[in-house]
Parts: C-alpha cells; sequence; structure tokens
C-alpha cells in the first residue's frame, strides 16, 4: 500500500515513526515527513517558520509544497494527514475535491472543540476517517460522523511512570516544540522559575540548532535557568 503522508510538526513525526514500526514493510511512505522515516519530498527545516514575518514570506512556498501534495493524492491508496490543520485541512479539501472517492484519514484532530467549532462540519464532510486523541473529543461531533477515539500517543512513548505523590523537589520546563509556543512561554517561565527555589530542568527538542535556541530560548546560562539544568 503507497500512503501518503503530511507530518510537518517535529512533533507529528515522532508520532508518525511509532505508527511506521505498525504498518510494517508493506506500507511505502511518500510525501511530508521527516527524511529518516523515508524520502521525504521536503527537508523539514525549510518548512520550519520563526515568527509571524516569517510565515508571510514562506506563503509562496507552502502553496507550492500543497500542489506537490495534491498531484502526488492521484497514484497513492490512501491519505494521511497529522495535526498541522493549517497547511493540512486546506489539503484535505484540495484532495476531496480533485478526488472525490480517495479516503483521507486525519490523525490528532485540529482542536475544533475549544475554538473555531465551524470546522467540525467541514472535518466531517471532508475526511474518511477522524482519529481523536482525547476520549470527549468525538461527543463534539456528529452521531453519524466518521471519528473514533484511538488513544494518545503519548500513553505509548512514556515509559516511565510515577507510582506516588511524593514531591521530588524538582520542576521540570516544557514549552514544547513549536518556536511560536516557546516564545510565548519562556518568559512567563522566567518569571516563574524566579519564584521557585527547587532543582529545574528545561526541555529543549534535539533538533533544534544553536542559532535556534538562542533565537527561541534567550540567555539559558542565566541563574534563573541554569545550564546545567537543560535536557535535549
Amino acid at each position: 500500500m503507497k500512503l501518503l503522508v503530511s507530518a510537518l510538526e517535529h512533533s507529528a513525526n515522532i508520532h508518525l515513526s511509532y505508527l511506521a514500526k505498525e504498518l510494517g514493510s508493506d506500507v511505502t511512505l511518500t510525501g511530508i515527513f521527516d527524511r529518516s522515516l523515508g524520502e521525504s519530498i521536503v527537508d523539514l527545516r525549510s518548512a520550519s517558520i520563526m515568527g509571524f514575518v516569517d510565515a508571510i514570506k514562506k506563503l509562496p512556498f507552502f502553496f507550492r509544497l500543497k500542489d506537490q501534495m495534491l498531484e502526488l493524492a492521484r497514484d497513492v491508496d490512501k491519505v494521511l494527514l497529522i495535526d498541522s490543520s493549517g497547511f493540512n485541512l486546506p489539503l484535505a479539501k484540495a484532495i476531496r475535491k480533485r478526488y472525490p472517492k480517495k479516503e483521507i484519514i486525519f490523525y490528532i484532530l485540529p482542536q475544533a472543540w475549544a475554538w473555531k467549532k465551524k470546522r467540525i462540519p467541514v472535518l466531517e464532510k471532508t475526511i474518511t476517517r477522524l482519529c481523536s486523541i482525547l476520549p470527549f473529543e468525538p461527543s463534539y461531533y456528529s452521531s453519524n460522523a466518521p471519528i473514533e477515539y484511538v488513544g494518545h500517543p503519548l500513553l505509548d512513548e512514556i515509559t516511565i511512570r510515577k507510582i506516588d505523590l511524593i514531591p521530588s523537589g524538582k520542576i521540570t520546563f516544557m514549552p514544547g516544540s513549536r518556536p511560536g509556543e516557546i516564545k510565548r512561554l519562556m518568559p512567563i517561565y522566567r518569571e516563574l522559575r524566579a519564584m521557585i527555589d527547587c532543582e529545574a530542568l528545561l526541555v529543549i527538542p534535539p533538533h533544534f540548532t544553536d542559532q535556534q535556541i538562542r533565537e527561541l530560548y534567550g540567555d539559558i546560562s542565566s541563574p534563573t535557568l541554569p545550564k546545567n539544568s537543560i535536557m535535549r
């Protein structure tokens, strides 16, 4: 089976790596994903966005990428879209319009239940199979919607679990992997860190370059976020 995949985010590719192992060698991936998983049509580093101005500059790039994916959709058996609704939902609409019978699967759905609920009818009409990672999510969709709760991928990735509620005296800051989130959260984390007297750990995704770390996290050698508390 040939599967067209759109996984733009680093986190989406972590989930895809687990899924690829389950699918096995009978499934060939094509499209957008980390090149450690196969022959992607794009280097994901070129698709990363650093702020609003960068997003505007890269609009032509994403329009071309969408056109490429639309062409590839012609010769695949199924389409798998993971997260990134800003790109994947318009792509799904374009694929549905050109190839009405193509099976489209959306894994890690846009949080339409939290905002922009008008997207729910669009998702129901456009997507063949909606794979929810939150148990309450299907209740926001119509009774005949093609949605199914499939479990949260983090449940498979977290292998160490706390077995008691005894405080450890440590705190971990996890601002995520999206540049916009990190820039918004880091000032808050710094302020909070200054108020807490305990050992702290700052988690930084391993795919960021040193320059990106400086731009996104600022000075991480300061007393409020000491260098020896960084985990990548």
